[in-house]
């Protein structure tokens, strides 16, 4: 690490720290370490000083930080941060085979983000954009993983912004009826053994944004949140994710937070509009439906819409 990189881990694991103290831990002087602290303040971080004393950090919770995203993850990821980029997953395809670790993907905006079929997910400044990468173990459950991914975003926004989030079977993530969340989720497979070896996983939240195009207008918005602890939310949701092992609580919370449920909906199937009525989610993550011609089908994936409004 730069010894700029070495002084912000320094100051986020002391409450405060005299620059005398961090020249004689790094063998440099302290003027290097005051030009060090000039670059983080530079970088954006809060660091003031107290006479005597030393140096100390009040984190800026509207920066992304590897340092502070590290200090939250209980899992050690590689960590790229992009100011913009293409798409945070497209660029996790990439790079997953030159590291064996999981790998996290950040960037303040996307210029073709990704969203399911092919579509695109609108991801201008003022949201968060993020993609992980983790190889896969042979005892991995992968059936309720897109499931696990929506229950822990919902988690983490309700428990940090106190706010009530549904979602909109099978990932995308409404606040007060309108999409503030979608979530890709892709399998790389081994040619040899022809398994599954990798998981990217992509979020995109709606943070603050209040300008969207004409098509989005009426099914989108925002959490309206201004100042949001960005490394905080997105270790949250990581690590929520990691630790939902409980498969029938993981269905249960999910089934309390569907907004479809016991409500008419319209699908598509083989190119074809159904509309029927949304009975259950069954253990495996599938939608349970009473169609028009009053046969019951089990839904594995698809698109969904409620009322007359055409979910996306």
């Amino acid at each position: 690490m730069s010894l700029k990189d070495n002084v912000l881990e320094t100051l986020i694991n002391n409450e405060i720290i005299s620059g005398e103290h961090m020249a004689n831990m790094f063998h440099v002087s302290r003027s290097a370490i005051w030009k060090a602290i000039n670059g983080l303040k530079n970088d954006g971080y809060n660091i003031s000083g107290k006479s005597n004393q030393g140096y100390y950090l009040t984190e800026n919770i509207n920066i992304y930080s590897k340092a502070y995203l590290e200090k939250y993850l209980t899992k050690s990821f590689h960590i790229d941060i992009f100011d913009e980029i293409d798409s945070t997953s497209s660029y996790l395809k990439k790079i997953v085979d030159e590291y064996k670790m999981p790998c996290l993907c950040i960037a303040l905006k996307q210029t073709s983000g990704r969203g399911r079929t092919g579509k695109s997910f609108y991801s201008p400044l003022n949201g968060i954009y993020f993609s992980f990468s983790f190889n896969v173990k042979e005892d991995f459950d992968l059936s309720l993983i897109t499931i696990k991914v929506a229950v822990a975003t919902i988690k983490a926004i309700e428990n940090i912004f106190h706010k009530k989030i549904q979602v909109k079977w099978v990932n995308d993530l409404y606040y007060q009826n309108k999409k503030v969340c979608g979530i890709l989720t892709e399998a790389i497979m081994d040619y040899e053994s022809l398994k599954v070896d990798t998981i990217i996983i992509g979020i995109g939240i709606n943070l603050n944004q209040h300008d969207f195009p004409k098509e989005l207008a009426n099914i989108a918005s925002s959490l309206n949140i201004k100042n949001c602890n960005k490394n905080l939310l997105i270790a949250t949701i990581i690590n929520n994710f990691f630790n939902e092992n409980n498969h029938n609580d993981t269905i249960s919370f999910y089934k309390q937070h569907c907004l479809i449920l016991n409500k008419n909906i319209s699908y598509i199937k083989n190119n074809n509009v159904y509309h029927a009525k949304a009975l259950d989610i069954n253990n495996e993550g599938h939608l349970i439906v009473k169609n028009e011609f009053n046969q019951i089908e089990i839904l594995k994936s698809g698109e969904v819409s409620l009322g007359s409004i055409r979910y996306e």
